[in-house]
């Protein structure tokens, strides 16, 4: 029958607060307290050293700054190497050592010690670590003062006192970001631009024609050389790519507006923020032959650089978000071209000496300097007149300094991630470079721009947020990928794939995550065909690269990797509802008309934040506004043909799913009319390494019934009807075809009908706490089912719990999963549709109706995802329309006899559906019983298999 349901679903949990205070973990026998000898002995060994080989697991931290604070004494700061989030400190004394965490601080970094304690930084805050007793407590500058440096002299002033620089980026593995346009300026602008800024002007042009990725983007405008005005004291300038004039850095700032003038004009609100670094390079100028700027000049020039360009120009309240940087080209010197390390450090720091920025090399902060070059480090860091250290300070280890290496050659990338890996060990200070992205040159080198991005990716371990690409024409629009079809395939790689969006002409590489595709062909601007490569269990962008620019890596350009997965049962947790004042991260969010809800589940309700490959979650609607239907699907792909649940106004009604993840663990629930809360509560999940992660497989049996309350009903726990409060223990293990030992979880179809109220039932496992959420929702008079994937108590048995009035409940039993001897993984797959009987609708099976007692055997070998030989086992959304009469549909495996049990019951003219995970018989077949005297239309959804 029509299942109207009530209007609360259960009640919700509360969210834990965070302790964000530190906490002291012993790891051995520390000293409490030091004898005033070694106190003394430790004084004298005060100082920074490399953090290598220490004696430390690093499991227990990683390290960013290491001092010797005693002859067998080092103190180490960093982060905890399982979150990035919370900062570590470490004392190794002989022995015995010592570990303190401290929650949401971020990386700690040991900016003084001396041999009774040291003082760190993180999270903006000063820490003193007192190693009488080994405890982290408050700090201030003036406690951090008193502290011998690295040096051995007393601390710089408070001001000197700067944040480390920030520690490495996301590691490796992530997708490419989209390709900014970059551009070099040629003196012939400054005529054409003289007017102001107009569409005559190139610059304007430029600004107008510039798109801005998501996530946020690096534009770099290089100007030219810095120079100096010898007709006029003290005026530093310019000269501009194909001149010979010195242009004053005023003159600059004025073509700098013109751009961001052409930008503003096409860009309005709403745009992604953007980061513009206006550049100049280390170029020996050739206004005046022989003659070059002295290192103090370079000095003054960098600094004017800032005055008169960078904080000259204006970019406060602006449609189109902009902050505004400087950039610093730094080339070889051994053509005589380029200036040597010393002025070229010269004119960075001058830079530095003027601008406010520190350290973050926020893109959402003004003042910094992009700083990139392809060919200063050479193999033994010494080439080209310059010393490491140089480099390193240019690079990083100045406070305005990040680092937009030139990736474009074989080698390029190993050299800066050696750079990278020298801080670490010589520059506790600033440590490892965070790169800020990578520079690519269109038309030169051998890489792509984003397989310059992977290079670095590959050699550092980071993921740089930009990429940006310098040309003189980087005009037009990047690609864009709209779907892939079909958007799954094994991670074997080989799958023939269709590739569809706008400005596809001209692709230069397609990418699977970081993956090239095996092959690709442009076949319009708005389609290509590629073939997979292969790839890891789970989500993954698909990106499209031409010359200008790549594909952002969101929306709907996702690509399942499927594979094998063991199923790992939990506690029910509610993880979303959308209902106001939940507490849960949707609260007071409800899907409207076409709208579509993500849910982040790796990570939330017991479920793990890495390694999971699909979800068994029960996904409930209550207050729709009308008629309609949510599908859940895996985030980042485009919303299937499926169907979730059904329903009208008002009601309230459940139904489970099983849901591959999507881009960044999360599910999607689409909703297509009208408005409705959803709330959703996570049962398990399964992972993508059957074969050795421990996890359950399923072992499907002939679907049997193994309780029924009613009175008379001939079956265990007849007469057992549930009053309001009440629970129902029901032993399974050992019933209906389900061992006595060895399984874990069950597959049931729970029904409730007699119900004299509205209410809700709860299953759980026997003898575990009640969880705070609901399977199964329904009004006074109805009977409704819903599956359930159910742990077992210790004792085999299930509790169910009806919260009002008096119910009676029937339990149908199909299969069972235990440990790794015997059993089906699943492969997960992204919703389809595999048939619809009603006619036209072009469905496979389509006008196949099933009459009253009829029945319909279906093969699903290649339908829909299933493979065309192996599956064991199906989890398929079954939904009954068009019903003629009451009744209700029995599924089971083809061959079997009529089975006594039910997995949909309707009444005349519903539509409703239910969840079943069946075993399948020859041919990989199941078949269909309609238990009514009327004809009934079936549908059915595909959202994994089982072999």
């Amino acid at each position: 029958m029509w299942l109207l349901c009530v209007s609360a679903v259960a009640v919700f949990a509360e969210l834990a607060t965070i302790n964000t205070t530190g906490s002291w973990h012993p790891l051995g026998a520390f000293q409490s307290k030091l004898t005033a000898a070694s106190a003394l002995a430790q004084v004298a060994a005060v100082g920074p050293i490399p953090c290598l080989d220490l004696p430390m697991s690093s499991a227990l931290i990683t390290p960013s700054t290491c001092w010797q604070t005693g002859p067998t004494t080092t103190v180490m700061a960093g982060t905890d190497p399982r979150s990035a989030a919370d900062g570590v400190v470490a004392v190794v004394e002989g022995q015995a050592q010592s570990l303190q965490v401290v929650p949401g601080s971020g990386p700690l970094a040991i900016v003084a010690a001396s041999g009774s304690g040291a003082c760190t930084l993180g999270g903006g805050k000063y820490r003193m670590l007192d190693l009488a007793d080994g405890r982290l407590g408050p700090g201030t500058t003036q406690s951090c003062r008193q502290l011998p440096n690295s040096n051995g002299i007393a601390a710089a002033p408070a001001t000197t006192l700067s944040p480390p620089r920030s520690s490495p980026n996301s590691s490796a593995g992530s997708v490419p970001p989209s390709v900014s346009p970059s551009y070099y300026e040629d003196y012939a602008y400054l005529g054409a631009c003289s007017s102001g800024a107009t569409t005559a002007c190139p610059l304007y042009r430029q600004g107008q024609a510039t798109y801005t990725p998501s996530p946020p983007g690096l534009v770099i405008l290089d100007f030219g050389a810095p120079c100096y005005v010898t007709t006029a004291q003290n005026v530093y300038g310019t000269e501009m790519f194909g001149g010979s004039a010195c242009v004053p850095n005023s003159a600059i700032h004025s073509l700098l507006e013109d751009w961001i003038a052409g930008y503003e004009s096409d860009h309005g609100a709403g745009t992604t923020s953007l980061t513009l670094a206006a550049g100049t390079s280390n170029s020996l100028n050739g206004v005046d032959p022989g003659y070059s700027l002295t290192n103090a000049q370079m000095q003054v020039a960098g600094q004017d650089w800032y005055q008169q360009v960078v904080a000259a120009t204006n970019t406060s309240g602006m449609a189109a978000p902009l902050s505004l940087w400087g950039g610093s080209d730094m080339e070889q010197s051994s053509d005589g071209n380029w200036y040597q390390g010393t002025p070229t450090v010269a004119w960075v720091n001058g830079y530095a000496s003027a601008s406010p920025a520190r350290y973050s090399c926020s893109q959402g902060q003004p003042g910094f300097l992009a700083d990139y070059g392809d060919d200063i480090l050479g193999g033994s860091g010494t080439a080209d007149g310059w010393t490491v250290s140089q480099v390193y300070q240019v690079a990083w280890g100045t406070p305005v300094a990040c680092s937009v290496p030139e990736i474009y050659y074989p080698g390029m990338a190993p050299e800066w991630a050696a750079l990278s890996q020298w801080g670490n060990q010589n520059a506790p200070s600033t440590g490892a470079i965070s790169f800020t992205g990578v520079m690519t040159e269109a038309g030169s080198g051998s890489y792509t721009p984003t397989q310059g991005w992977i290079q670095l990716q590959q050699a550092t371990g980071q993921s740089p947020p930009t990429l940006t690409t310098i040309g003189t024409a980087l005009q037009g629009q990047p690609p864009q990928v709209d779907a892939v079809s079909p958007n799954q395939g094994p991670v074997a790689g080989g799958t023939s794939v269709t590739i569809t969006g706008a400005n596809l002409l001209g692709a230069q590489a397609v990418y699977f995550g970081s993956n090239p595709a095996l092959a690709f062909t442009p076949v319009s601007a708005n389609q290509i065909t590629a073939t997979a490569p292969a790839g890891t269990a789970g989500f993954s962008d698909v990106v499209v690269e031409t010359a200008l620019g790549a594909s952002s890596p969101q929306g709907t350009d996702g690509f399942i990797y499927s594979t094998a997965g063991a199923y790992h049962p939990l506690q029910p947790s509610r993880i979303e509802d959308t209902r106001a004042g939940s507490g849960l991260p949707g609260s007071g969010q409800p899907p409207g008309p076409g709208g579509i809800l993500n849910v982040q589940v790796a990570g939330s309700g017991g479920v793990p934040a890495t390694g999971v490959a699909a979800v068994l979650v029960n996904l409930t609607v209550t207050s729709p506004t009308a008629a309609g239907f949510v599908t859940a699907f895996p985030t980042g792909v485009p919303v299937p043909g499926a169907s979730t649940v059904d329903f009208q106004p008002g009601e309230t009604k459940a139904n489970l799913a099983v849901v591959t993840l999507g881009r960044s663990g999360q599910i999607s629930v689409y909703n297509a009319y009208g408005s409705v809360d959803v709330v959703i509560d996570v049962e398990g999940w399964s992972d993508a390494a059957a074969t050795s992660s421990g996890g359950e497989l399923l072992n499907s049996v002939s679907p049997r019934r193994i309780a029924d309350t009613r009175a008379g009903s001939g079956y265990p726990y007849a007469g057992q009807t549930l009053g309001s409060g009440q629970s129902l223990t029901v032993r399974v293990a050992g019933a209906g075809g389900i061992p006595s030992t060895g399984a874990d979880a069950v597959v049931v179809n729970v029904t409730e009908t007699n119900a004299t109220s509205p209410s809700f039932l709860t299953i759980f496992p026997a003898g575990a706490a009640q969880p705070m959420t609901s399977n199964l929702n329904f009004e006074a008079g109805q009977t409704a089912a819903n599956q359930v994937v159910a742990q077992l108590g210790p004792a085999g048995a299930i509790t169910i719990y009806n919260a009002y009035g008096s119910v009676d409940v029937v339990v149908d039993v199909a299969g069972w999963f235990g440990g790794q001897g015997s059993g089906s993984a699943l492969h997960t797959v992204v919703p389809a549709r595999a048939l619809d009987t009603r006619p036209g609708s072009g469905e496979p099976y389509a006008t196949q109706t099933l009459s009253p007692d009829g029945e319909l055997t279906v093969q699903f070998a290649g339908l829909a995802g299933v493979s065309a030989n192996g599956a064991t086992g199906l989890a398929i959304n079954v939904t009954v329309t068009n019903t003629r009469a009451a009744g209700y549909l029995s599924v089971a495996p083809a061959g079997q006899p009529l089975p006594d049990t039910s997995e949909v019951n309707w009444v005349t003219g519903q539509t409703t559906e239910n969840l079943v995970i069946t075993g399948v018989g020859p041919n990989e077949s199941v078949t269909f019983y309609n238990c009514s005297t009327g004809s009934v239309d079936l549908v059915v959804d595909v959202y994994g298999w089982y072999g």
